[in-house]
């Protein structure tokens, strides 16, 4: 399994960007659960429908009302509004009520909750699962269903394949059981040198182009990551090679994003020391000729350099995420969304956080995010 393995409260910093990606990592929990558990699901469509399978999702009416409905539809006996007010009293955020994300009125009859593998994902979890117990007690509502315990995931589903930072990688979602009622997910890099800055940062980039692909339509996908790409701020202070300041932080950085260029042409790699020398100036001459034209053997702020660099870099990125997604596609992402509850993950201040995320909403989330891409590279 793969290792340094991180919740996506370490990776991405905006909340806005959180709850998406974790609406993508929960349909991709339901596409696994319903093609190889269930084989299909019978999704719930209220204010009608009788199907056997309901996920927390947005079907145009409160979360609370849509469950109740459901747990009414098969258990006559209940009392729907009374189970609709205690799910509304459960959380003083209207949209961040205790709603299992899963309730299957099938064989089993069980319900499951699916939250980051973080410790406030853990704790919510729990949380989540005490409190529709308490329903299920037979002095409550005495529903039938039981913390899930027969589907037990653990799964990778690949979101970039490719070369970074000088090495080959692989990121994926990582799903998997934990504890009755509870599938954790979380992101993992596979790399030959798995430093964890720089694993953090592979992984932020393939999130982000995740996350584009995800939400954007396939004739839009590719000039979106190719803006994202061209909107990136350089962190680079002062020139680096023949003539330059060479700050030691400004050579380990041109220095990490030349081995990046040359782990995909496979050429020998240089150090990663900070010390400018003959190495890093022939490095820095080649790199020139084959992608600028303008061999002087110095990267200065702004210039085509750099610029070449940081862009070929992350169009590198994203390319190892759209290579992963045509292998193996994400689950399509329609106008609404699954109810993703962002657990109090350090950052979410964001007041929009719980309601459905728009186009646009998420594309600047997103352009914050590689703004400060490549700064966390630095």
């Amino acid at each position: 399994m793969p290792t340094r393995c991180a919740s996506v409260g370490k990776v991405l910093t905006r909340g806005l960007s959180r709850q998406s990606f974790g609406d993508l990592a929960e349909r991709v929990v339901q596409l696994h659960y319903c093609t190889t558990f269930r084989q299909p699901c019978e999704l719930f469509e209220p204010p009608t429908g009788r199907r056997l399978d309901f996920f927390d999702e947005n079907s145009g009416e409160h979360r609370c009302a849509a469950m109740a409905r459901f747990l009414k539809l098969h258990n006559p006996h209940v009392d729907q509004a009374a189970i609709e007010g205690m799910c509304r009293a459960s959380h003083p955020k209207p949209l961040s009520v205790k709603v299992p994300d899963l309730i299957s009125h099938a064989l089993f009859r069980e319900f499951y909750e699916i939250k980051p593998n973080s410790d406030s994902g853990r704790r919510d979890g729990a949380e989540k699962i005490a409190l529709f117990n308490t329903l299920c007690h037979p002095l409550v509502a005495n529903l039938p269903y039981r913390p899930g315990s027969q589907y037990r995931p653990d799964f990778v589903v690949p979101i970039a394949i490719g070369s970074g930072l000088g090495r080959p990688f692989q990121i994926g979602i990582h799903v998997f059981w934990a504890l009755d009622g509870l599938l954790l997910w979380e992101l993992c890099p596979v790399t030959e040198r798995p430093e964890e800055d720089k694993c953090t940062a592979l992984m932020r980039a393939a999130a982000v182009a995740a996350l584009v692909l995800h939400r954007t339509p396939p004739e839009l996908a590719a000039a979106r990551l190719d803006r994202l790409a061209l909107g990136a701020t350089s962190p680079l202070r002062a020139s680096v090679g023949a003539g330059g300041a060479n700050a030691t932080a400004d050579v380990r950085y041109v220095q990490l994003l030349l081995n990046d260029h040359r782990g995909r042409a496979g050429a020998p790699l240089i150090a990663e020391d900070g010390q400018y020398g003959p190495r890093t100036g022939t490095a820095i001459t080649d790199f020139q000729a084959a992608a600028t034209g303008v061999p002087d053997g110095r990267v200065d702020p702004g210039g085509p350099a750099i610029t070449a660099l940081e862009g070929g870099h992350l169009r590198a990125m994203f390319a190892a995420t759209e290579a992963a997604v045509a292998e193996q596609p994400l689950p399509a992402a329609p106008d609404d969304t699954i109810y993703h509850d962002t657990d109090d993950e350090p950052g979410d201040d964001d007041d929009r956080i719980g309601f459905p995320i728009s186009a646009q909403q998420l594309a600047e989330a997103l352009d914050e995010e590689i703004a400060g891409y490549l700064t966390a590279l630095y």
